[in-house]
């Protein structure tokens, strides 16, 4: 349901609970109070449900989106954005708008805010409303419980595409993109249920790798599925322990450990397939110069490592890859050909320590 018709809904109660104040005025109270009542509590229920967010504005458009995908064999590129993360979803879609990525993005937006910003100024990128509530609004981040929230909320959504049948693309807009991994990773065998990258090396000292949250293919097969649900089951499991905590109180971050463990045990029967490092880099390379200074450069480099979304947003700027002009809207076109064209190293202006 639209907003326009939540304010219709809103003006209905209204003029409801004039009609009872006229009528208990003039003695008509029992005649038609209780018809009129009966209405107000209906209407009334539907717009608790469209402010709550269980009226998910856009669901059919979505459902449309993963049928035709279904039947096409497209890939969605989705990923989940709230108010906080605007900035720097604008400066993505700026940096990857010459790359003909755009028609496979779809941006699920988790409040209110975010979602009209992004139709009414990237109005050609699908982008479809998942309300979860003012408490999700704003900045979360990595390690807190508010964090964790999203990132449960974030899986769950994703269960229910792949339960549609359809690929997805999981990825994040606080990065830089050279090229469009998305063909690529289309034709890639069939063989593997999920393709995704390395992040870091295990933390504690484990053996091998932490995979990334922020790239993962995920094909709609059964084992992707199982695989899937069994992580949406973990992380939901989570809920009791965050329950009456601060969203800014700590948290142990489980969602890149849960995929990291149900592929390294190859639950359900799993085929993945790890993306060259050398492709997909973390937000190491920014800290690293021995990373930068390797001569292959990468398709994608996210900007992680790093807490907060102001941080994040000063480090692009640091490193020339921040595309959007003074007023926040309006794309830095020269400036985004420029770091395509010369490399992500262009504009460095920034040695961290």
């Amino acid at each position: 349901m639209s907003s326009h018709s939540y304010d219709k809904l809103k003006r209905m109660r209204s003029l409801l609970l004039l009609l009872l104040h006229r009528a208990k005025r003039r003695g008509w109270l029992w005649t038609y109070g209780l018809q009129l009542f009966a209405v107000l509590v209906f209407i009334s229920a539907c717009g608790f449900l469209l402010s709550t967010g269980t009226s998910d504005e856009g669901q059919n458009d979505r459902l449309d989106d993963f049928r035709t995908a279904r039947t096409n064999n497209k890939i969605i590129a989705m990923t989940l954005v709230n108010d906080a993360f605007i900035p720097l979803t604008f400066n993505w879609l700026c940096n990857t708008r010459f790359m003909n990525v755009h028609k496979n993005v779809l941006l699920v937006a988790t409040d209110r805010q975010a979602f009209e910003k992004l139709r009414r100024f990237w109005p050609n990128v699908k982008s479809t409303l998942f309300d979860l509530g003012t408490d999700m609004q704003k900045a979360h981040n990595f390690g807190e419980v508010g964090y964790e929230k999203f990132m449960i909320q974030r899986t769950d959504y994703i269960n229910s595409a792949l339960e549609n049948g359809t690929g997805i693309f999981l990825f994040e807009t606080d990065a830089l993109w050279l090229a469009n991994p998305i063909e690529e990773l289309r034709h890639t065998s069939d063989y593997y249920d999920i393709v995704t990258a390395i992040d870091r090396p295990k933390p504690n000292g484990g053996d091998g790798f932490q995979l990334a949250g922020n790239f993962i293919l995920l094909r709609p097969t059964k084992a992707t599925k199982v695989l899937w649900a069994e992580k949406t089951r973990r992380m939901k499991d989570q809920l009791k322990d965050l329950s009456g905590k601060e969203n800014v109180a700590r948290a142990p971050e489980r969602d890149q450990l849960f995929i990291t463990h149900l592929i390294d045990t190859q639950y359900g029967g799993i085929k993945a397939k790890i993306w060259p490092m050398e492709k997909v880099r973390s937000g190491l390379w920014f800290k690293r110069e021995t990373m930068r200074d390797t001569p292959i450069t990468p398709t994608i480099i996210n900007n992680n490592f790093i807490r907060g979304v102001k941080p994040k947003e000063k480090r692009a700027q640091q490193f020339g890859h921040w595309f959007l002009k003074a007023d926040g809207v309006t794309c830095d076109n020269e400036q985004v050909k420029r770091i395509l064209t010369l490399g992500p190293r262009a504009d460095e202006l920034h040695m961290p320590s």
